[in-house]
């Protein structure tokens, strides 16, 4: 029987290393283990698996690490992971069938990367197991990658289904900002000295993660503007294009980075539900619920592992569907939220009858009530909204979003639809403090605008307008939709400054 290492590089990695390590401990003939400077458990319990532990003085260079692992290697077979990876015990006999071949083969594995805290689970093929050859060597001082090394030596690279489950993506945001400023300087190197597509395409997506999106806007340009980057990156940094000017309100710049992606890669859901979202806001009703409808069953695809892409991000369900019952509601379409609310009600029967109460306007007992508070998430939050906005139980609307305040404050659709809330309880006072706020959010609800001219109108505090009026023109000032409204407010309020 051929025999198989296990290569790999670490450091500090007391919390993941034992699982990863268990995961592979019956079918590995020998672990080369790379430590790079740990200070904490990791050696002993690689030890506590009999492997090979090389010591390595880090040089910010991933490929080097990689290369020093696998000179190391006596096994016929390479299989390489991160200590916050496992193989997939389904997988273990597709990899002993695998390494009976003698022909030079490298296989792509998917590599799972479970993020329950962001809701976006996320697959990629990545070559992980090749047939052992003293020329094979990685490339990228980070990023690293060995398809080229195959290649160049005649190997053939095929896929597999071969499951690799990565968690080290389920952690918290700053602890992932905390890896991506650690890789930056790095990546901002490499860059320099190779200004490659996908060297691009990596900066941006370190810039996203930092929040800096200028920045990656700058370098997802650059990924873009040769062909030699892969279709489903070129997709996801289109997405990343779109979203940015989706944000920014440039509807039409948004929708032509996004047509783009979806030529490289119709199958992405990500970029079908922002297709979505976009022609919804032009009014193309019909197209955006195709689009909704297509995101799902192509996010259907991404979870089953029927979509075999090299990249490929999918949702939580229940994200399409109450992005398309959201939509449904907005544009008073019954065929359309019928059909959303069939699926849903497979999906999750519970969140199903809770919506079909609001929808009806139906009482709610106590325990119902925090049942709705512990399902509002960032994924449904505007179908929530939009329904507890047209609930004719106002006080327990208000409520509910009261309670949910410290999870949402810094997003201005949550602001206005609390404000609205105490508005229409008469709580001006309340409904003024929370329209100011979202609009000094760096991502701010025009609706605020007008419903704070109210509040100002009712509570007799006109002063307070113009300055409003003039921080609107400058905010806004490039939406036609908020342009026409915003007219013939200034139109009613000229009016009545005159008197």
């Amino acid at each position: 029987m051929p025999k198989i290492t296990l290569s790999m590089i670490v450091k500090n990695e007391e919390k993941y290393l034992k699982e990863c390590l268990e995961s592979v401990k019956d079918i590995i003939d020998e672990i080369v283990l790379v430590d790079t400077g740990s200070s904490d458990d990791t050696i002993n319990i690689a030890e506590e698996f009999n492997a090979k532990v090389l010591h390595y003085e880090w040089t910010d260079d991933f490929s080097a690490a990689r290369n020093y692992a696998l000179s190391k290697s006596t096994s016929d077979w390479i299989l390489y992971l991160d200590a916050d990876e496992r193989l997939s015990a389904k997988s273990i006999n597709e990899l002993k069938n695998i390494v009976t071949k003698n022909d030079l083969l490298g296989f792509r594995c998917v590599v799972n990367s479970i993020d329950e805290i962001n809701g976006k689970p996320n697959f990629m093929r990545y070559t992980r197991l090749f047939h052992n050859n003293p020329n094979i060597k990685f490339n990228g001082r980070i990023h690293e990658q060995i398809d080229d090394s195959l290649l160049e030596n005649e190997y053939k690279i095929l896929d597999s289904n071969i499951e690799i489950i990565h968690v080290g993506y389920n952690i918290v945001d700053g602890e992932l900002k905390n890896k991506a400023k650690r890789n930056l300087e790095i990546l901002k190197d490499e860059y320099e000295k190779n200004k490659s597509p996908y060297n691009a395409y990596q900066l941006a997506n370190t810039y996203t993660t930092l929040e800096d999106y200028d920045e990656a806007r700058k370098y997802y340009k650059q990924s873009v503007y040769k062909n030699s980057l892969k279709k489903e990156y070129k997709a996801f940094a289109y997405l990343n294009l779109s979203g940015y000017e989706y944000k920014k309100q440039n509807l039409n710049e948004a929708l032509e980075y996004l047509e783009k992606g979806l030529k490289e890669d119709p199958s992405n859901p990500l970029l079908n539900l922002l297709a979505s979202e976009i022609y919804f806001r032009l009014n193309k009703i019909d197209e955006s619920f195709r689009y909704c409808k297509t995101a799902l069953l192509q996010n259907i695809k991404v979870l089953s592992g029927i979509n075999k892409s090299a990249l490929a991000i999918g949702l939580k369900n229940e994200t399409i569907i109450s992005k398309g019952i959201y939509s449904s509601i907005l544009s008073s379409n019954n065929i359309e939220l019928n059909y959303f609310l069939d699926v849903l009600k497979n999906e999750n029967e519970k969140l199903y009858g809770i919506i079909k109460k609001l929808l009806e306007n139906k009482k709610f007992i106590e325990h119902e009530k925090d049942e709705i508070v512990r399902m509002i998430s960032n994924d449904n939050l505007d179908m929530f909204l939009t329904l507890l906005e047209r609930y004719n139980e106002k006080y327990l609307a208000l409520e509910i979003l009261k309670e949910i305040y410290n999870s949402f404050k810094n997003n201005s659709k949550f602001l206005k639809a609390l404000g609205l809330l105490y508005f229409e309880n008469n709580f001006l006072n309340e409904a003024a403090s929370l329209f100011e706020e979202s609009l000094i959010l760096k991502e701010k609800d025009p609706a605020s605008v007008f419903y704070l001219v109210s509040v100002y109108l009712q509570d007799n505090q006109l002063e307070k307008i113009p300055a409003l009026l003039i921080m609107a023109e400058k905010e806004f000032g490039n939406i036609p939709e908020f342009n026409s409204k915003f007219e013939i407010l200034k139109q009613k309020l000229s009016t009545i400054f005159k008197k």
